[in-house]
C-alpha cells in the first residue's frame, strides 16, 4: 500500500493514539483525522493513559535502622540489564536525623554495595495484574556504610527532622544506575518512599 496523505505514524505513540480513540481497523496508520475533527490530545494529560503507552508505574517504602557507627542509606536501583528508563515521579524522605541527609544519583557501576534488595513494590495501576507487570524491574535497596560520599557522581544536601515533604525531583536513571538517601549522621534511621514509572528506552536516548 502506497503513503497516505496526512498518515500518522509514530511508532508507540501512534498506538497510544489510536487505542485513546478507540480505533480498530485493520490499517496500520490514522488516515488524516485533521480533514474531519481537530482533536486536541494529550496522551501524557491522564494517569490511565500510560498503560496505552506502554508504561508501567510502581510504589515502594523502604526503611533501615543505623548499625553502630554507620551511616544509614535507601535507593531505588534500575539494573544494568532492565532496557528502561525509571523515572522518579516522587519521593518522601524521613529520618531520625535532624541535620542534613545526602542525595546521591549514581550510574555506571553494579547495585549498590553494601545494600539488601527489598523487593517490596506493588503497581500504582490495579489493571497491571492482569497483564503479568505486577512485579517492578527497578528494585529498592537498604544498608549501612562507613563512607559519607563514596565518590558519587551528583549530591543534593537536603534538611529533615520530622515528616519530609514530597520532592518531585525529575530525575531519570538510565539502566545500570541508581538513586540513593544517606544520612550524614551515624546512628540514624532513614526510610524513603519512592514513586516510579518504567518505559522502554527509546532510539537515541541513551549516550555513552
Amino acid at each position: 500500500m502506497g503513503s497516505i496523505h496526512n498518515e500518522l505514524r509514530r511508532g508507540g505513540l501512534s498506538q497510544a493514539l489510536r487505542n485513546a480513540l478507540q480505533v480498530t481497523d485493520a490499517e496500520s496508520g490514522l488516515e488524516r483525522f485533521s480533514e474531519t475533527l481537530s482533536p486536541s490530545i494529550d496522551l501524557w494529560s491522564r494517569p490511565e493513559w500510560r498503560l496505552l503507552r506502554g508504561e508501567r508505574s510502581y510504589s515502594g517504602g523502604v526503611h533501615v535502622n543505623a548499625n553502630g557507627g554507620n551511616l544509614a542509606r535507601v535507593a531505588l536501583y534500575n539494573p544494568a540489564d532492565s532496557a528502561v528508563l525509571v523515572l522518579i515521579d516522587e519521593i518522601q524522605v524521613w529520618s531520625t536525623n535532624t541535620s542534613d541527609f545526602y542525595v546521591y544519583v549514581m550510574g555506571a557501576g553494579s547495585a549498590p554495595t553494601g545494600t539488601t534488595i527489598q523487593n517490596v513494590s506493588v503497581p500504582r495501576d490495579s489493571r497491571e495484574r492482569l497483564t503479568g507487570s505486577q512485579t517492578s524491574i527497578a528494585s529498592l535497596y537498604a544498608g549501612n556504610t562507613n563512607a559519607l560520599t563514596d565518590g558519587l557522581a551528583s549530591t543534593w544536601n537536603l534538611y529533615t527532622g520530622g515528616p519530609a515533604q514530597p520532592w518531585r525531583p525529575g530525575i531519570v536513571l538510565r539502566p545500570d544506575s541508581w538513586v540513593e538517601f544517606r544520612n550524614n549522621a551515624v546512628g540514624q534511621n532513614i526510610g524513603a518512599r519512592f514513586d516510579w514509572t518504567e518505559r522502554a528506552v527509546l532510539l537515541g536516548e541513551i549516550n555513552g
